[in-house]
């Protein structure tokens, strides 16, 4: 049975754990009784689950509800960023965030999904795993100053979520609008033309117009 880490042993006084490590060892299958999201930069590895072996390629995300084991094999120079979440504190403080549905899918309804044993697995595109590597950085920085910052320790970690979130998104691009207004056919006998201010007019058309004498409506005497 695998090993459990317990957040009473490792968060210090903060809802949030957060560090980036580099991989080339092999780190044994353990449990934690907190969130965990792990996400994967550089380098090469695999992933130990109750699903098996399976390998890990540069963006994909990794979120271990409560309770789920997981550990990692054939590293090599494997970038892993941690953030890790209090789960008492998803009851409490950081409650709030279940609120936010894309936050809600990556937090708790992904991770006990049926199939997933407690371990989803996404993705995101490289930039945004890149970035998220980043503020996970800075997060794990902020929680070791000197000086408790909770609202700026907070902040960042909505920063690494709302990256995360936004990076499995699709994208979705508006039509370019069209360069003048649609409008419908001009009537029979008419012709439109633009205004110059975005707009359109109509008038006869000239060819269509008759002369009152070719309409049998000469100004001589009818015969």
């Amino acid at each position: 049975m695998p090993r459990t880490l317990h957040e009473h042993a490792l968060f210090t006084g903060a809802p949030v754990l957060a560090g980036v490590h580099r991989l080339d060892l092999d780190v044994e299958p353990h449990a934690h009784d907190f969130l965990e999201i792990a996400v994967i930069g550089a380098g090469r590895g695999r992933h130990v689950t109750s699903q098996g072996e399976r390998p890990l390629r540069r963006g994909q995300v990794v979120v271990l509800r409560p309770g789920a084991w997981h550990g990692f094999r054939g590293c090599e120079g494997l970038v892993v960023a941690n953030c890790c979440l209090s789960a008492q504190a998803l009851r409490a403080e950081l409650a709030a965030l279940h609120e936010l549905p894309l936050l809600r899918r990556l937090l708790w309804t992904d991770p006990v999904a049926s199939g997933t044993h407690g371990v989803a697995v996404t993705a995101v595109d490289p930039a945004a795993a890149g970035e998220a590597v980043t503020e996970i950085g800075l997060l794990e920085r902020d929680l070791a100053a000197d000086r408790r910052r909770p609202g700026r320790v907070l902040g960042r970690l909505v920063s690494v979520l709302g990256v995360l979130a936004d990076g499995r998104a699709p994208s979705r691009r508006r039509p370019a609008p069209p360069s003048t207004p649609p409008s419908p056919p001009p009537s029979p006998g008419w012709r439109r033309r633009p205004t110059g201010r975005g707009g359109w007019t109509t008038s006869p058309a000239p060819s269509t117009w008759i002369p009152p004498t070719s309409a049998g409506c000469s100004s001589g005497t009818p015969g």
